[in-house]
């Protein structure tokens, strides 16, 4: 096979590589789990290497040479180690399956562009938005380093393969791994600017709960699960008692550390299944559900007494909590918030640093 039918295979490679390479953003759309993100990615940098060698020129017999290396060099910064590793994983059984004088030199050649893309995404910190043109040729060039374990085959064979076909593939592979690292770089960050943004619309950026707009999305399932009978939905409003006070006397930087800390006590104390954010000024939600009135109150005591120990020691600070459950149809997050909220008020005023279950 000539160089020029060598050329037009890399070039062909690369073209259904920028093809696979537009599913990406859907990856991350349609998986909000970051190992099905990584199985799936995997699995589709895999498919490209696969058609590389589907796609391969047959130089010898036995022996193929095509653009497979782009893909599981990308797998690494763009998908990170266990993409790579099942990216190669397909690639080298698929090129063991082919068999011929070059099988395992080929299944050699994906290995060691594997351990490239992973150490060079690592080394070189091209992983998620922080990429650069000269990092991204860079991995081209040493993705090209696979291709000497072609002389592991007998060197009347492997000698004319290099000379007529490596400077092809190289090229191919640095404009690959650049081009498609470009774009896919792009996607990353627009990606990642979309998340920081819904970071910023449904997380409070002092605390880093969840904020009121957040919380209502959350507590409307366990709302549905309590209409539909599934035992009761109790809600805690907890409030930091003299805060003014606080702030005052320290300053709203203080304020600012004791509301932190209280969030974060709050968030280590509850159950995965509860719900936490931070609802206005020093009032923090939870929502709990399937939990009756009694255990809730438990709850609730045992964060009150954590708190005056773990953050009153130096300010003094304590909290009061109001507490609310129902169940049934005619539980509603704003009827629950309000019998809260005025328990909270009775804790309030009658000492503080207290809890208060809402009547009924």
């Amino acid at each position: 096979m000539s160089v020029e039918e060598v050329l037009v295979r890399l070039v062909n490679d690369l073209g259904a590589f920028a093809l696979i390479a537009l599913g990406y953003r859907a990856v991350f759309k349609h998986f909000a789990a970051a190992w099905a993100r990584s199985v799936v990615l995997g699995i589709m940098f895999g498919m490209g290497a696969l058609w590389a060698i589907l796609n391969s020129a047959e130089v010898r017999p036995g022996v193929f040479v095509d653009a497979r290396c782009v893909m599981i060099a990308l797998a690494g910064p763009f998908g990170g180690p266990v993409s790579t590793v099942l990216a190669a994983a397909l690639a080298s059984l698929y090129r063991l399956w082919l068999g011929g004088a070059g099988a395992y030199t080929g299944t050699a050649n994906i290995i060691v562009t594997a351990i490239i893309g992973i150490v060079s995404a690592h080394a070189l910190g091209i992983e998620r938005n922080v990429l650069s043109r000269r990092h991204l040729a860079w991995l081209g060039l040493a993705s090209s380093a696979g291709f000497l374990t072609i002389f592991a085959l007998p060197s009347e064979i492997a000698w004319p393969i290099f000379k007529a076909t490596f400077i092809p593939v190289l090229i191919a592979n640095a404009l690959g791994v650049l081009l498609l690292g470009q774009f896919l770089g792009r996607e990353r960050r627009s990606l990642d600017r979309q998340h920081e943004l819904e970071v910023e619309a449904f997380v409070d950026p002092l605390t880093k709960l969840p904020n009121r707009r957040m919380l209502e999305r959350v507590v409307a399932p366990m709302i549905q699960r309590t209409q539909d009978g599934h035992g009761a939905l109790s809600v805690l409003v907890i409030d930091i008692d003299h805060f003014k006070q606080v702030n005052d006397r320290y300053g709203h930087d203080a304020g600012d550390v004791v509301l932190q800390q209280v969030a974060q006590i709050v968030r280590r104390n509850i159950r995965s299944q509860d719900a936490v954010a931070r609802f206005g000024g020093e009032e923090l939600i939870v929502a709990m559900p399937s939990t009756e009135a009694a255990a809730a109150s438990a709850m609730a005591d045992r964060i009150r007494e954590i708190i005056a120990r773990e953050t009153g020691r130096n300010l003094g600070v304590t909290v009061s909590i109001g507490v609310a459950a129902d169940r049934g149809k005619q539980a509603t997050f704003k009827r629950l918030f309000k019998a809260a909220d005025e328990a909270l008020y009775f804790a309030k005023q009658n000492g503080r640093n207290q809890i208060a279950l809402a009547a009924g």
